[in-house]
């Protein structure tokens, strides 16, 4: 089974390398019929803030792995919408 790790960036922000199973073991449990997830990412270090690592996915984690994993290793949380969306936008409408 893969482990997560951390590490220090230059710039004193900790980055976690993911562990992909753990992590489409969580999606499965927390939506086990969902087609697709939203996912979002931003920078995760308070002292950088760096926007080139903001983005809206919306799709697979098979399908972003790569990119997700990519982003996260520059210092990005990631993050995914937990309410069913419409796959097209993070908006919140006032539904519980």
């Amino acid at each position: 089974m893969e482990r997560s790790s951390t590490e220090p960036t230059p710039d004193h922000c900790v980055v976690i390398t993911p562990n992909l199973t753990e992590a489409e073991r969580f999606l499965l449990l927390l939506a086990e019929d969902a087609e697709q997830f939203t996912f979002q990412s931003f920078d995760d270090c308070k002292t950088r803030k760096d926007p080139k690592l903001t983005r809206v996915l919306h799709g697979t984690l098979k399908q972003y792995a790569a990119e997700l994993t990519r982003l996260n290793e520059h210092g990005a949380g990631i993050f995914v919408m937990v309410q069913r969306g419409d796959g097209q936008a993070v908006v919140w409408r006032g539904r519980l």
